[in-house]
């Protein structure tokens, strides 16, 4: 068993957001940090703009995880179109494509991503947030019900 004192816990806290704290300086366009997960995000005109702008941002990323001795996983990597449907509908036939470390990422064929335990649908609705709860609460239901 290892006891760790609670300053040594927070001084591990201390030193992370020190080091990774730098980050948002890199980025031209937007970025939410939450622990060691990151989401990058831009704002365009066409599918064709957000690929440029993300890539540019991607590219930034790249340089700064090397400098700071972090591994870029570009496997677990996720492009998503957000917008509302019909915005959506209009850009069909294209596709939105951002480069990461000399790979490309295609944009996701799912109607959601999960972020942080939460469903984001693409276009800006709740219905998988909403039926994954469902699901979660039906199994749980049911189990307290055969106690």
């Amino acid at each position: 068993m290892r006891l760790v004192s609670h300053k040594a816990v927070y001084w591990d806290h201390f030193f992370f957001f020190i080091y990774f704290n730098d980050l948002p300086i890199f980025i031209n366009e937007h970025i939410n940090c939450y622990a060691d997960d990151s989401t990058l995000g831009a704002q365009g005109s066409s599918l064709e703009e957000l690929g440029l702008k993300l890539t540019e941002d991607c590219s930034s990323l790249k340089k700064w995880m090397d400098a700071n001795k972090f591994k870029l996983n570009s496997d677990k990597t996720h492009v998503l179109a957000v917008g509302t449907s019909a915005k959506l509908r209009s850009s069909a036939p294209a596709c939105l494509t951002v480069e990461m470390d000399n790979t490309v990422l295609e944009q996701s064929n799912k109607v959601s991503e999960v972020m942080l335990g939460v469903h984001i649908q693409n276009d800006l609705k709740w219905s998988c947030q909403i039926q994954s709860l469902s699901n979660k609460l039906k199994t749980r239901l049911t189990a307290i019900k055969k106690n």
